[in-house]
């Protein structure tokens, strides 16, 4: 019994690791793991969004790099961000929204390198609400954020498949 529970595992696990898809940014050297039936889409507007990876339900992972201005390149995401006011961060990232609320803000490690990171809570609609986590890191004259967004009903649900490309995101160059 152990043996056929042992065989199984292994099964399932090889069709986990093979059946994973990879986007690789050839632009910005960047890669991580696509989570399953999540697809990469291919029409986007914004110029400084490289990836777009959705579920089809309205959740996304987006990748966006902007270049720094000379004044703060020499400044980490953190050394700008924490010390900014709940208030300046709502202005800079969701100023269209009055209910707009900033929920979380700290440090995660992603490729062993210090990202910061700040969670919205913005007005989705049908009384839903859209979940940004989003993470920044300041890497080669760029900044690079990483945006998971949730509807609201099915942030839990979802929080495996950030964890899978949060926890694979690393830089290649």
């Amino acid at each position: 019994m152990k043996l056929i529970s042992l065989i199984t595992g292994i099964i399932v696990c090889s069709n986990l690791l093979f059946g994973q898809k990879t986007f690789v940014s050839s632009k910005y050297g960047y890669s991580f793991v696509i989570p399953p039936q999540w697809s990469i889409k291919d029409k986007i507007i914004t110029p400084s969004v490289d990836a777009k990876i959705v579920d089809g339900k309205g959740n996304s992972i987006v990748v966006s790099v902007n270049p720094l201005p000379d004044e703060l390149k020499h400044m980490t995401a953190k050394e700008i961000l924490s010390s900014a006011s709940d208030e300046d961060l709502k202005q800079q990232f969701c100023a269209a929204y009055d209910e707009c609320s900033i929920t979380k803000r700290g440090i995660m490690y992603i490729d062993g390198k210090e990202f910061y990171y700040i969670h919205i809570s913005e007005p989705f609609e049908d009384g839903l609400r859209l979940i940004h986590k989003m993470f920044m890191y300041h890497y080669k004259s760029n900044a690079y954020s990483i945006d998971c967004a949730a509807i609201s009903s099915m942030s839990s649900s979802v929080a495996p498949y950030f964890d899978l490309a949060l926890n694979s995101f690393k830089f290649n160059k």
